[in-house]
């Protein structure tokens, strides 16, 4: 006998997000292997200074390019869920494309903590395999003072790889609008760019509205606020597309 009981649309997007965690594991074994690469020939700097017959070499080792490479894996993985491959997973379970989008943006809230943590985490790492195996003297500086700063360090991580979470499933749920699309958009963008836009101007805005803010509260409505109208865009336009048969 059928079941008249139909799962209600928190269920049904907690059971999809699930199953995603399970499903998409490779996205993870990625981020490994970026951040491992990042760690392992991206770390580091140099500056020098002399006079005389004195000189002095400064060694930088951060976890800065490690960062920076998880959010280009965080745009790059948004992007590929909003593809056919990706979305017809979906329909192993009775869904809605509301739903889906529901439990992508769980994925990619998941996703994001995982790489702050593992960010945040190299960073420590960096530090002890310099003290360690450096026959430099070593002088640690800018970890974090107490749990607080930590705490807060950890969430802007994670708050910058949601935001290029969003940006990559917006321009992915663009795309799936139509295949023509995946030409159209990056040319309109780059030609955006060289023809109607001051690009440091464009650039510096953004760079100042979301990463020189030096009060953490303010930070936080402007990332939040933007990476939700990013996913409440990317639902709309989801929402738009023929429903599958």
């Amino acid at each position: 006998m059928m079941s008249l009981n139909s799962p209600g649309l928190g269920g049904l997007v907690w059971n999809q997000f699930i199953y995603k965690l399970q499903a998409y594991s490779g996205i993870f074994l990625t981020m490994v292997i970026v951040q491992l690469f990042a760690f392992l020939f991206g770390n580091s700097g140099m500056m020098g200074m002399g006079s005389g017959n004195v000189s002095i070499n400064i060694h930088f080792y951060s976890a800065d390019t490690v960062f920076m490479l998880t959010m280009v894996w965080m745009f790059i993985s948004s992007i590929l869920l909003t593809t056919r491959a990706y979305k017809e997973d979906d329909f192993v379970f009775v869904t809605s494309r509301l739903s889906s989008n529901l439990s992508n943006i769980l994925f990619l809230v998941a996703a994001s903590l995982i790489g702050a943590v593992t960010v945040l985490l190299s960073g420590f790492l960096v530090r002890t395999v310099t003290y360690l195996f450096s026959s430099e003297n070593f002088v640690s500086a800018g970890m974090p003072a107490g749990a607080g700063e930590l705490f807060s360090g950890m969430a802007a991580i994670f708050l910058y790889l949601l935001l290029f979470g969003g940006v990559g499933y917006l321009i992915g749920s663009i795309v799936q609008l139509h295949r023509g699309l995946i030409v159209v958009v990056p040319v309109v963008l780059v030609g955006g760019f060289i023809f109607g836009i001051d690009q440091e101007r464009f650039f510096e805005q953004i760079r100042l509205f979301f990463f020189a803010e030096h009060s953490f509260f303010p930070f936080l409505l402007k990332t939040l606020l933007t990476t939700g109208l990013l996913f409440l865009c990317s639902i709309l336009i989801s929402l738009r597309k023929e429903v599958r048969p």
